[in-house]
C-alpha cells in the first residue's frame, strides 16, 4: 500500500508540472490548465507559502475565490 503511495504522488506532481512546462503536442493536454481551473498543486501552495508578499497577492488574485465561497454566495 505505501508504495501504492509514493507511486501515485510521484505520477500526480509529474503531471502537474507537465501541465506547467509541457509541450502540448506530447502532453496531450491543455498546458496551464490546472491554474485556469483553479487548482491548488503542489508547485502553487508553495509558491503561495514561500512568496514574497507581492507574488501572493499576484497569485491569489490570479486564484480568485475559493470553490467554497463561490457556492455560499
Amino acid at each position: 500500500m505505501r508504495f501504492g503511495f509514493f507511486l501515485g504522488a510521484a505520477f500526480q506532481v509529474t503531471d502537474d508540472v507537465l501541465n506547467l512546462v509541457g509541450d502540448k503536442a506530447r502532453y496531450g493536454k491543455e498546458i496551464d490548465g490546472d491554474i485556469w481551473e483553479g487548482k491548488r498543486t503542489l508547485m502553487v501552495v508553495r509558491l503561495f507559502r514561500e512568496g514574497t508578499p507581492a507574488e501572493r497577492e499576484t497569485l491569489a488574485g490570479l486564484f480568485g475565490p475559493t470553490k467554497a465561497r463561490e457556492t455560499r454566495t
